[in-house]
Order: C-alpha cells, then sequence, then structure tokens
C-alpha cells in the first residue's frame, strides 16, 4: 500500500540519516578523547600515531594517484608524528616523499620515527626542496593539530604562505595549518591554507564543519564506550576499511 511504501521509506531515510551523523568536537573534547585512549583504555602513543598515519597515507593514495611526489609538511608534535609514519608507509606504497621537518622533537618517539625514514632513504629538510615542483606533486599538510593556537609563528608561517603561493595541491592532517580549530579558518588577512582534501582523526573538530574539499575520516580505533561517554557520533566503517570519506558540506553544493 501507499502508506506502506511511505513508512518504509522513512525508515530508511531514518536509518541512512542516523549512520551519516557525524560529531565535530571542540578543541577540549579533542584533547579528552586522546585522554581518555591513553588512560582508561589502554592504548598507548606510538600505536595512536602509527594507525593515525596509517589512515593519513591511506586517504593521500586515494586523492593523489601515482606517479607523484609527497612533500610532507612535520611539525615537533604528534601531527607531525602522523606526518613521519604517513611519509613512511607513502614511500612503501611508492611514491617519492620529501619530508620538510624546520623544528627537530627531541622525543623519543619523533626521533625514532624520523631514524625510520631516513632507513627508507627519505630526505629530512628544514625547508622547502628548491626549486618546488611545479608537476607531479602534492604537500601533505601535517604541520599542527588540534592543539594548535594562532597565529602561526616561524619558521612555519613563511613555509605556509610558500606553499600557498606555489599552488599545489594539499592535503591537511586533521585540521589545516593556521586555521583556528573552533572556528575555522583565519580572518585576520593572514595567508589562509585552502587544501584541497582533509582527513580528519577519530572525530571531525568544530573548525572545519564548513570544510567544502574532500573530507576523509580516519583513525578507527575508537571504543565504544569512548563515544557513549563523550556523546559522540561517527558514521560506521565500512568493512575493513581503516578510512571513509564524510558527505561534501553544504557550502559547497
Amino acid at each position: 500500500s501507499v502508506l506502506h511504501y511511505i513508512a518504509c521509506v522513512s525508515q530508511f531515510c531514518q536509518v541512512l540519516s542516523s549512520e551519516m551523523s557525524v560529531s565535530y568536537v571542540c578543541q577540549k573534547t579533542a584533547a579528552q578523547v586522546d585522554e581518555l585512549l591513553m588512560g582508561k583504555f589502554g592504548y598507548l602513543l606510538p600505536q595512536l600515531v602509527e594507525q593515525a598515519g596509517l589512515a593519513v597515507a591511506l586517504a593521500t593514495s586515494r586523492v593523489f594517484p601515482q606517479p607523484s611526489q609527497a612533500i610532507v609538511l612535520a611539525g615537533p608534535g604528534n601531527n607531525g608524528a602522523d606526518g613521519l609514519v604517513a611519509a613512511r608507509i607513502l614511500k612503501l606504497f611508492g611514491y617519492e616523499c620529501t619530508v620538510v621537518y624546520p623544528r627537530r622533537s627531541t622525543t623519543p618517539l619523533m626521533q625514532s620515527l624520523q631514524q625510520q625514514c631516513e632507513i627508507f632513504s627519505i630526505d629530512i629538510l628544514a625547508d622547502l626542496p628548491r626549486p618546488l615542483p611545479t608537476s607531479s606533486a602534492f604537500i601533505v599538510d601535517a604541520f599542527f593539530g588540534f592543539s594548535f593556537k594562532p597565529p602561526v609563528r616561524p619558521p612555519f608561517d613563511s613555509i605556509l604562505k610558500e606553499v600557498v603561493h606555489s599552488n599545489l595541491p594539499v592535503i591537511s592532517v586533521d585540521i589545516p595549518s593556521g586555521w583556528n580549530v573552533e572556528t575555522g579558518p583565519p580572518t585576520d588577512g593572514t595567508t589562509v591554507l585552502n587544501p584541497t582534501a582533509l582527513i580528519s582523526l577519530s572525530v571531525p573538530k568544530s573548525g572545519v564543519k564548513s570544510f567544502s574539499g574532500r573530507h576523509f575520516l580516519g583513525g578507527r580505533f575508537l571504543p565504544p564506550d569512548l563515544l557513549s561517554e563523550l556523546a559522540i557520533s561517527i558514521p560506521p566503517y565500512e568493512g575493513a576499511q581503516l578510512i571513509q570519506e564524510l558527505p561534501r558540506s553544504e557550502s559547497s553544493l
């Protein structure tokens, strides 16, 4: 009957809406996610970094098919650690890789990740390569993550400005470098990085809600109890997939 058909369509739409619902979290909640993961849920930081970096590499390979050259911008914190892991995995995937790592961290984890890149013959530079490639190259932006507080300071500011002016395509890790984690792109006249693609890790952050490029979600390691405790909703991953592409924001339609 018509009524039965309408009821079925309504139920299908509700299920679809539920499956595609996604939370965008503030800086404080993002920090709570990490604290809970490495506290009551027993994860170790190197585990999380390795899985996040793998997700970054998988999303990158989906956006930028080979042959192409990856220039990975690595910051001194956990976002940079994700970038170093991604560089190693992209090299294993067959990409040419260069890491731009202006401010090297002395933590054992970061030193190990740097050593691994060197073992795989990945050049690690303090600044962008000269001359910058003009074709078949892209940027993996892993300078700053959700703990970033503006403004962008030297030497990162000049590097980001050159990336923007180069017109090379960019995939950003968790949040585009220089964006406010809560409110999005800077509005103070500073150079704005507008990436082609973004991979949010664990849960998307509030500042990327209006992002209109290709948006992926990775970091498939959140326990159901954590999602319940923080009232976070993320769409279910398909099968054995470690990343998923989120619907485009309305501003891109």
